[in-house]
């Protein structure tokens, strides 16, 4: 989880993503090819948007996706408390395509590993990111809906 106050983190990016699975030996195609896995089977969002924000109104579905993400990977930590007020909930900063979170029922009946090699990793560089973004523990967070 994020611990400085004074870089909080916002919603995971397709661009980020690339770049955090590239940083542990992974090419932007075969990722890409998870990500897209992932969507299909309904436990991720859209996973082409660089927008890292999440509409406000889906502030009230952060606790149930916290329990997916606690049933689709367990090692997780998912005690947190959710920041209803992060700045990750902003309407007005949401293009077409909101940030990419994971989903709070997935479309796959299967292990998450039977979606794709990388699905696992890739899953979980999406849930830690959101976890990070809603938590209560990334306080002052203001300045960064101002930029």
């Amino acid at each position: 989880m994020n611990t400085n106050a004074t870089t909080p983190s916002l919603g995971m990016t397709r661009l980020r993503l690339l770049d955090e699975a590239a940083a542990t030996g992974h090419d932007a195609k075969t990722v890409s090819d998870a990500m897209q896995a992932l969507y299909e089977r309904g436990y991720i969002s859209y996973p082409y948007t660089e927008c890292e924000f999440i509409p406000a109104v889906q502030a009230g579905e952060a606790q149930s996706i916290v329990a997916a993400i606690a049933m689709v990977a367990p090692e997780v930590e998912t005690r947190i408390t959710v920041n209803a007020k992060s700045p990750v909930f902003v309407q007005e900063f949401v293009w077409a395509h909101h940030a990419i979170i994971p989903w709070k029922e997935t479309l796959w009946t299967s292990s998450i590993d039977d979606a794709h090699p990388l699905a696992r990793e890739i899953y979980l560089l999406v849930a830690k990111a959101y976890l990070d973004a809603i938590s209560a523990s990334t306080s002052n967070l203001a300045e960064v809906a101002a930029k």
